[in-house]
């Protein structure tokens, strides 16, 4: 069991690495295998987390940082999902902050990892597409909008949530001018998702 003072409500980040060290010393073998899955696992989203809150908070710079730490833990543990999840929030960052070849970077690293997710796949595309065209690929641009069109129209209301959660993220890295053309986005397709609904619902289609 780690040995520590934990009387205070609030220990330090080394206070926890040097604890958590102190503990992984004395094993080996499959059990030091378990417990360094455990230990990566639970730092990678305790920093994802914190990455999370400080985008929230508009702080960039600290989110960056948080998400670069979760994204090396991750690294150790060979989860795709969350790897992508964080390339994903990288990019978001890097896009915010007008970095357009770091936000293409780490964007088509997410996308290589072939996440069979639709809403997370949604998003990708779109920030690929507005990388591309931002950095003069018009062309790749177009592709990646119609990956994107194509998934949305697969269930317009989950690409509606999807997109929203896009424009708030941007929005909370202050980058508006993106923001709100993701949320006229995401409100045509819950329109169009409406209209669909209703066209089934009409007494002509039963």
């Amino acid at each position: 069991r780690l040995q520590g003072d934990w009387s205070s409500d609030v220990c330090s980040s080394d206070l926890v690495y040097e604890l958590v060290a102190y503990d992984l010393t004395t094993l080996s073998g499959s059990d030091l295998e378990i417990v360094q899955q455990f230990t990566f696992k639970s730092f990678t989203k305790a920093y994802m987390l914190e990455g999370l809150l400080s985008q929230n908070e508009g702080e960039a710079h600290h989110s960056k940082n948080s998400f670069s730490k979760a994204l090396f833990y991750t690294s150790l543990i060979d989860d795709n999902n969350t790897e992508s999840k964080i390339l994903g929030s990288l990019a978001t960052i890097y896009i915010s902050r007008r970095d357009y070849e770091q936000g293409l970077f780490c964007i088509q690293k997410s996308i290589d990892l072939d996440i069979q997710h639709r809403p997370t796949l949604i998003q990708r595309h779109v920030l690929h597409a507005i990388c591309l065209q931002q950095l003069g690929q018009s062309h790749q641009a177009t592709t990646s909008i119609q990956h994107a069109k194509k998934l949305l129209d697969e269930d317009l209301k989950e690409g509606a949530n999807a997109l929203f959660r896009l424009g708030h993220a941007l929005l909370s890295l202050n980058a508006p001018y993106l923001a709100v053309e993701l949320f006229d986005e995401s409100i045509e397709c819950f329109a169009r998702s409406e209209e669909h609904t209703s066209e089934l619902q009409s007494p002509c289609n039963l």
